[in-house]
């Protein structure tokens, strides 16, 4: 019987043996995945952070181009708001004048006329005196738009 007994002890020690080794090799096998599954969430985080900071420097070029907008913005406002501005796109665009001015509205096709020019440069810089002519500068104009109009 102490044979049996031994013998059975001995199978129960090769049992628990192998029982043991098997416990082990599922532990380290657990080990060796959750190594795994622990460098894949460090990669998965390494990506997710990559791409965080690139949205954050997207975000900052942005607010940076926004700000040079603003800043444009704002001296064209002060620009357009100044008295100059207003002067100069009153006269350009509603042909105002201020007392004692005239205004004289050509077509572009008459600028472009090679008798003309003379004229206009004369006008422009105030010289008309110095044409050399008996007339007036817009004396000049009257007959041309006279002769114009009426086909001469």
């Amino acid at each position: 019987m102490a044979e049996n007994s031994a013998r059975h002890s001995a199978k129960r020690r090769q049992l628990k043996g192998e029982q043991s080794g098997l416990i082990k090799l599922l532990v380290r096998l657990g080990l060796v995945m959750m190594t795994f599954f622990l460098l894949y969430q460090t990669g998965l985080t390494i990506y997710h952070t990559q791409e965080k900071l690139m949205i954050i420097e997207n975000a900052k070029q942005e607010v940076d181009n926004l700000r040079l907008e603003n800043l444009e913005v704002y001296i064209e406002n002060r620009e357009v708001t100044s008295d100059d501005h207003v002067e100069t796109e009153s006269r350009d665009r509603l042909n105002y004048t201020q007392d004692g001015e005239v205004v004289f509205v050509i077509q572009e096709s008459l600028l472009e006329k090679p008798e003309l020019k003379h004229y206009i440069e004369a006008v422009k810089s105030g010289e008309e005196e110095n044409l050399g002519r008996d007339k007036k500068v817009y004396q000049y104009w009257v007959e041309f738009f006279q002769g114009y109009y009426t086909g001469i």
